[in-house]
């Protein structure tokens, strides 16, 4: 079977294992974390024993992106 290409978005009330649930569904996933990356790393490597990859820049949103665009 050929791999899949997957997007997901997590989100909802704090301490219910969303982030531990898509960590062993996924561990070869690309995290981009809105906030939060130290809980990403930590349970990946602690619950399911693996580092995990993280886009480490920051996000930005298209609110950014036109003012950069749009300022003298």
């Amino acid at each position: 079977m050929a791999n899949a290409t997957v997007m997901g978005m997590v989100f909802g009330q704090p301490k219910r294992m969303k982030t531990s649930m898509v960590a062993s569904a996924f561990p070869n996933a690309l995290w981009i974390p809105g906030e939060g990356m130290n809980a990403i790393k930590s349970v990946a490597t602690n619950e399911w024993g693996f580092e995990p990859t993280i886009y480490e820049h920051p996000v930005r949103t298209l609110f950014d992106h036109r003012i950069e665009t749009v300022a003298p």
